[in-house]
């Protein structure tokens, strides 16, 4: 066990020094998205867009360069750095990583989108999805996750003003996310107040921050909303236990299960489950993460931990897998005695394997995790968002867990 604890160690420090010297600000893999030839080839054909993304794998860097595309600090990136510092932060007691973490919140309580009464944010370029997506366009994914944060960071200093701009976070999913009705007055929200997408892990993640901030405010009109989007996740959930990525009802756009995605439905059923004091609706809950729980380890990873980006494609590997997979099982252990000793105990096998891997294979001798691999390709692009971020929480779970578990 101390093994895998000097390796996340080290692979941490790394990866702090890395993001300190180079700052917040990042490329990503979606800002070429954006760009005015992309958006034609989407309209004429998918073949010329694949080889134009091609060539930006084989140089992210230069080729950005060349059309002129600025690092951006992402609000999704800032958040995920955040959580990092304040998981060392529970485990260690090193205030620096407080710190840290707060200077991560005043950045986004200072760069929230101004245009609207509620917290809310965005990504810091046009996002290409379903639509076009102008930048500071709100988002629900990259608002629900920065609601998270201010949660712990609540949790941990009791400052009201941080729970204040939760409930804010929200009233603005609540008031502008556009709704789409179900039978038994269940309901899911959309991708952006600009489309009527249904997108089922970001149902699941703001049904797991609407829960937490119904509980920590004593709004039950919060956890109700919270329980009608978590039955709406619930009815996605196919046979197997997976979940596709658009919703059964939803026509506008091709619809995969894959690897991250499905990570963080299961990381928010999880969250709930946690949190949840009736016992049918927690039996209800169980039944379905140990159902998506089977249904991800038997499907996602090899032999070695590798993970596969859909149950039959194991290229590319994407760090977002990686991250989102890690933080997934170091999460767990707070079920540990809900769900059975076989299982857990498989979880933890794969993610240990997961853990070298991830450190050995992705993460470069700089310090910084790269975007994905395939084969023995990497492509390095070096994203706060897309992989730092990601991986500073990830690691810092996994280090807080096998702490907690050294016998």
């Amino acid at each position: 066990m101390n093994n895998i604890i000097i390796k996340i160690e080290k692979s941490l420090t790394k990866l702090i020094n890395w993001t300190e010297k180079n700052g917040w600000a990042s490329y990503d893999p979606y800002d070429v998205r954006a760009l005015p030839f992309f958006l034609f080839l989407t309209r004429k054909q998918n073949f010329l867009k694949k080889i134009f993304l091609s060539f930006f794998y084989i140089m992210p860097v230069t080729l950005r360069r060349i059309f002129k595309i600025e690092p951006s600090v992402s609000a999704t990136g800032m958040g995920f750095l955040a959580q990092g510092y304040i998981e060392l932060y529970k485990v260690t007691k090193n205030v620096q990583n407080l710190e840290k973490a707060k200077k991560n919140l005043n950045w986004l309580e200072k760069n929230r989108i101004k245009d609207y009464k509620d917290y809310c944010w965005s990504y810091p370029f046009d996002w290409q999805s379903v639509v076009l997506f102008p930048e500071n366009t709100p988002i629900g994914y990259v608002t629900a996750e920065c609601a998270k944060v201010f949660m712990e960071y609540y949790r941990l200093t009791k400052d009201k003003k941080y729970l204040d701009i939760v409930v804010s976070i929200c009233n603005f999913i609540n008031g502008n996310l556009n709704k789409k009705y179900h039978k038994n007055n269940v309901f899911s929200f959309s991708y952006t107040p600009l489309d009527n997408s249904e997108v089922v892990n970001i149902n699941a993640i703001i049904a797991s921050v609407f829960f937490e901030a119904g509980q920590l405010t004593k709004n039950e009109e919060l956890i109700n909303i919270a329980e009608k989007i978590m039955q709406f996740v619930l009815q996605e959930q196919l046979p197997n236990g997976g979940w596709y990525y658009f919703s059964f009802g939803y026509k506008s756009g091709s619809s995969i299960i894959d690897n991250y995605h499905t990570a963080m439905v299961l990381q928010s059923i999880n969250k709930i489950i946690i949190l949840e004091n009736n016992p049918i609706k927690k039996a209800t809950y169980k039944k379905a993460i140990i159902k998506g729980l089977k249904f991800y380890l038997d499907n996602f990873f090899t032999n070695n931990g590798i993970p596969k980006i859909t149950p039959n494609k194991i290229y590319p590997i994407n760090i977002a897998s990686c991250a989102e997979a890690i933080t997934l099982f170091s999460q767990i252990n707070a079920l540990r005695d809900e769900i059975s000793t076989d299982l857990f105990k498989k979880m933890q096998k794969v993610n240990k394997k997961l853990i070298c891997w991830t450190i050995d294979n992705m993460q470069d001798r700089n310090g910084a995790f790269i975007e994905r691999k395939y084969g023995p390709i990497k492509i390095k692009l070096y994203s706060i968002r897309w992989g730092q971020g990601l991986m500073l929480r990830a690691l810092a779970l996994a280090y807080s867990f096998y702490q907690k578990n050294k016998n």
